[in-house]
């Protein structure tokens, strides 16, 4: 009895240890009733677990396997939405692009415009004084139109330089991610003179109300990138085709300091968002102008603009046929 009773013993530590060869699990048959019948219940539960532990192992495997595999899909997703907020920005950027150069074109034409008519009377003025026809009225003609194509073509010089310049600071400002002091109501404008040819067949009045003295040291390209989705999202949500509303149509950019901060609200008095998607504007791919060439990454972009580069926070406030308000709260010395 003791030999099988050691035996027994051993294999039930080893199985408890997990030490055990599977294949050779099995207790000896025993010519003693009491004792074989132990050894059979034995040999069955050791099956039984033997059956389990092969079954964990697989499941332990194939759960291994579905880890690594979702990991995968998940790295894959957001490299995938990287490159979708990445092709998204540098298309707002083509846009601004495109509109600029043709903005530029007309103060451009302008220039030609008003440079060919001096060159013309130019060469017209010399001619007479060379054939000794000059009279004072000619003079005073010739002086005249000098006067007027030179005034044309130093302000619409003027103009198209300050377009130049405040596009190459916003895009430059987009594209680089440089962290420096700037003046918020001077940078507001600046972005807004860069947006015109966006706005400026949309018959939509645009109001910055800003203090002289805010001074922000933060990330003047993600506060590009910001106003420019909030416009282009107002542009094409807040405000129908035909203005139903009958008012008119007016975004008011806002800003003060508080406590540190500095308080950005981005309003309209459009259409408003209805109570049941208000809470998924900041969804990613969540649109519904899709049909109308909304991606859904807009808004997106704003927040995570807003609480990722610039360290801040940002809620939506709506009442439907009354318009739309972004807070933007984003701290005033920069966010590390």
């Amino acid at each position: 009895m003791i030999r099988p009773l050691a035996l027994l013993r051993d294999r039930i530590n080893q199985i408890a240890e997990r030490d055990i060869n599977y294949n050779n699990i099995d207790l000896p048959r025993n010519p003693y009733q009491e004792i074989d019948e132990v050894s059979i219940g034995y040999n069955r539960i050791a099956h039984r677990l033997q059956d389990d532990v092969a079954n964990l192992s697989r499941t332990e495997a194939q759960m291994r396997q579905a880890k690594e595999e979702a990991e995968l899909a998940l790295r894959q997703l957001q490299e995938a939405q990287k490159s979708l907020v990445q092709s998204e920005k540098m298309a707002s950027l083509g846009s601004l692009v495109a509109g600029i150069a043709h903005e530029i074109n007309t103060p451009v034409g302008v220039i030609l415009t008003s440079a060919s008519v001096l060159r013309d009377e130019s060469v017209k003025f010399r001619q007479m004084i060379e054939d000794g026809q000059v009279k004072k009225s000619d003079v005073l003609s010739y002086g005249e139109t000098a006067e007027q194509s030179s005034s044309l073509i130093l302000s619409n010089a003027t103009r198209a330089a300050d377009l130049i310049q405040s596009f190459k600071r916003v895009a430059v400002d987009q594209t680089s991610e440089v962290k420096r002091d700037f003046e918020l109501k001077a940078y507001l404008n600046e972005i807004l003179l860069s947006l015109r040819p966006l706005t400026k067949h949309a018959a939509v009045q645009i109001v910055i109300d800003c203090p002289d003295e805010i001074k922000i040291d933060s990330y003047p390209g993600a506060f590009s990138q910001i106003l420019t989705n909030l416009l282009q999202n107002a542009l094409l949500h807040a405000f129908g085709p035909n203005n139903e509303t009958g008012r008119q149509n007016t975004i008011t950019i806002a800003a003060h300091e508080e406590a540190g901060e500095t308080v950005l609200n981005f309003s309209d008095n459009g259409q408003g968002i209805a109570a049941n998607i208000i809470d998924k504007v900041f969804d990613p791919f969540f649109t519904t102008k899709r049909a109308n060439g909304g991606s859904g990454l807009g808004l997106n972009i704003v927040f995570n603009l807003v609480t990722q580069t610039l360290g801040g926070t940002i809620k939506v406030f709506s009442d439907l046929g009354l318009g739309t308000r972004f807070e933007m709260r984003i701290p005033t010395h920069g966010h590390k």
